[in-house]
């Protein structure tokens, strides 16, 4: 596991920091994303485009 571990880069979902930890960051207490995936999962503001569209249409 401690390779997977160095090789595996994680991206903070809130702060944008990058570190091995994969669950927690340490900085603002965020959620940790492997690094590639972080960018292909950009559910932040898809989810604010949904919540206003359906503030909207209410």
């Amino acid at each position: 596991m401690e390779e997977i571990e160095s090789e595996e880069i994680y991206v903070c979902s809130e702060c944008g920091h990058e570190g091995p930890e994969n669950d927690i960051c340490p900085i603002c207490g965020g959620q940790m994303l492997p690094k590639e995936g972080s960018k292909d999962k950009v559910l932040g503001e898809e989810t604010e485009e949904e919540e206003e569209g359906v503030a909207s249409a209410i």
